[in-house]
């Protein structure tokens, strides 16, 4: 049987053009939950408690849970953990769609 190696991604989302296309990777194909968890990546390989504070989160172990693939944080706070990454969220029309 094959040995499988973990991965962590962590080590490879350190630069904004990096983190900002693996976020929008993580939202495309995966919706609230990916993008949730990929934060969560995100908020990890730049040091939790630096963005927590930097974000106004209150505590490492509730922003564990917020930014989880199950958590629900409010948009305010994934507004703040963006901001704090120098990083914001876009709305843009989906392709080929127009609205009625």
């Amino acid at each position: 049987m094959a040995n499988l190696q973990t991965f962590d991604i962590s080590a490879h989302l350190q630069d904004l053009e990096t983190v900002a296309a693996y976020l929008d990777a993580c939202l495309e194909e995966g919706g609230q939950e990916l993008f949730l968890a990929g934060l969560g990546h995100v908020m990890k390989s730049h040091g939790m408690s630096d963005i927590v504070a930097r974000a106004g989160l209150g505590s490492r172990s509730s922003a564990y849970r917020a930014f989880s693939s199950s958590g629900n944080p409010e948009l305010a706070s994934v507004g703040s953990v963006l901001d704090s990454l120098d990083l914001r969220l876009s709305v843009v029309p989906k392709e080929h769609s127009e609205v009625a």
